[in-house]
């Protein structure tokens, strides 16, 4: 994984985390981002 993120430059969790989330949810869901529930705020 030291060289997965190194390629990519990541940290390392982040390559474990995409290889969790893809083994538990799979690939649609390890590529993109998970939608917000509430809109942000906006800054003042």
């Amino acid at each position: 994984m030291k060289n997965i993120a190194k390629q990519f430059y990541c940290h390392i969790n982040t390559v474990y985390n995409v290889k969790q989330c893809f083994v538990e949810q799979g690939f649609d869901s390890a590529l993109n981002r998970k939608q917000r529930e509430t809109p942000g705020i906006m800054a003042l």
